[in-house]
């Protein structure tokens, strides 16, 4: 069950990277099909999880955010409609739609590398963030330096209003 869940995941990860700008109506019309179709097995997916599980499917963290994601996907479909119909603000939209991204993150429940080397990103941000701090500060030392330098440079034929100190 849980394989041709991950491999759902991975064809709907393909529909989305196909999505253009500037595609067809007829593009339009067969990815938003294939979008329903999708929202509907996730959906079914998670409606199977309930009943098989019922109370217990709330206490992992995998299953409520499964839950979230396809709640936000049937949000974001509605509002597809919204949007066409009555031109609201197409932000909010983008942000649900950014949700149904996070199903690939369920991918990485099944490979240990990658979580590993998630692991280690997230061991590592403390000292990445002191070393950016670092970075920083000598940057901001050095551009002092440079523009007490170079305050009183005249202006001449490669230094004027654009390209200057």
């Amino acid at each position: 069950f849980d394989i041709s869940i991950m491999i759902l995941i991975c064809l709907n990860m393909v529909t989305m990277m196909v999505e253009t700008d500037d595609q067809s109506q007829e593009m339009t019309n067969i990815l938003y099909w294939i979008n329903l179709v999708f929202i509907v097995l996730f959906t079914g997916e998670c409606v199977l999880k309930l009943i098989s599980l019922r109370y217990y499917y709330f206490t992992i963290g995998w299953n409520i955010f499964d839950f979230v994601v396809v709640i936000l996907s049937i949000v974001g479909m509605f509002l597809a409609e919204l949007i066409e119909k009555y031109f609201v603000s197409p932000t909010l939209f983008r942000v649900i739609r950014l949700a149904r991204i996070g199903r690939i993150l369920r991918l990485i429940k099944g490979a240990k590398g990658i979580r590993t080397l998630l692991f280690a990103l997230m061991m590592s941000l403390p000292a990445l963030f002191n070393i950016g701090l670092l970075l920083f500060l000598v940057m901001f030392i050095y551009a002092i330096f440079g523009m007490s330098n170079f305050a009183y440079v005249k202006r001449e034929v490669g230094i004027d209003d654009m390209f200057n100190f």
